[in-house]
């Protein structure tokens, strides 16, 4: 049967098939007799700083990660980029060293307390958005929050290939430095890379001063930077060489994984599951 005709048969039952559900839309909780929106992925991106001004403001941060940087030695595991990476963990030569910023203090701080926001929108049920915008002032249990931070620098080729975090909630990225050779970061689809979701993502070019922040199963990966690009909005230009000790050329970016217990929210008691969320928060701002 050609498929043409095939389809003009399938159509029909199609619509007779929908008729049958509601005329609305559920999301979240369990099957019911509709049509339920499950395991939609929630994404922020914030303009923290605005990126003429973000590499003069945060040039002490940047001179730290260089000289650590610059004094590394490459472990033989991968790039130079993955083995600064393992030296960053606990037990490693520069574990910690980010924290002697008071840069990076208030970067973690911002990031900790936007992914708690997020969170909350996300773990209500649904009814209970109603009269939110995603903005209120709540009282959080901070030590049920933790995060770890580390950062990356990446050559003008220099790429991450497709990779998640699995052991904590949310992870983020804010970028310090972003040179016009920089490569996107891509968000894959997560329903995976086969049938009509094959190809599908977010490539997001990024920008000086932005952070991005999603769910830590979400795969990503940076492409490839590339040399000989024109200036454009967010490059460092030429302050870069003055400002810091390190390479205008490199893309440097601070990388947060968050932790956290549900006894931190107020109403914990009241909250659903991270298995729950199947509803896009259209009302966080």
């Amino acid at each position: 049967m050609p498929m043409r005709c095939f389809l003009s048969r399938l159509l029909p039952l199609l619509t007779f098939f929908l008729s049958l559900f509601p005329s609305y839309i559920e999301a979240g909780g369990e099957l019911s007799n509709s049509l339920s929106l499950f395991f939609t992925t929630p994404i922020l991106q914030r303009t923290l700083v605005q990126p003429a001004a973000c590499v003069e403001i945060h040039a002490e941060l940047l001179d730290a990660i260089f000289t650590r940087f610059g004094e590394h030695k490459n472990d033989g595991g991968g790039t130079l980029n993955d083995s600064f990476y393992r030296s960053q963990l606990p037990g490693g030569l520069n574990h910690g060293f980010l924290e002697s910023s008071p840069h990076f203090a208030s970067l973690q701080d911002v990031v900790l307390t936007l992914s708690q926001t997020m969170l909350t929108a996300l773990l209500r049920e649904p009814a209970s958005l109603a009269s939110r915008d995603g903005n209120d002032e709540e009282e959080f249990d901070k030590s049920k929050f933790s995060s770890f931070a580390w950062a990356n620098v990446l050559t003008p080729h220099g790429h991450h290939p497709p990779h998640l975090h699995g052991d904590s909630a949310l992870s983020a990225v804010f970028f310090l430095q972003v040179p016009p050779s920089s490569g996107s970061l891509v968000l894959e689809d997560p329903r995976g890379p086969y049938g009509p979701f094959s190809g599908q993502q977010i490539t997001q070019k990024p920008v000086c001063g932005e952070v991005i922040i999603f769910p830590s199963w979400l795969r990503h990966r940076v492409e490839p930077g590339y040399e000989g690009a024109d200036l454009g909005e967010g490059t460092c230009e030429s302050t870069c060489d003055s400002t810091t000790g390190g390479d205008a050329r490199f893309r440097v970016s601070l990388s947060f994984n968050v932790f956290f217990d549900l006894e931190a929210f107020p109403d914990h008691d009241n909250l659903m599951t991270m298995s729950d969320v199947g509803y896009k928060v259209s009302s966080f701002k």
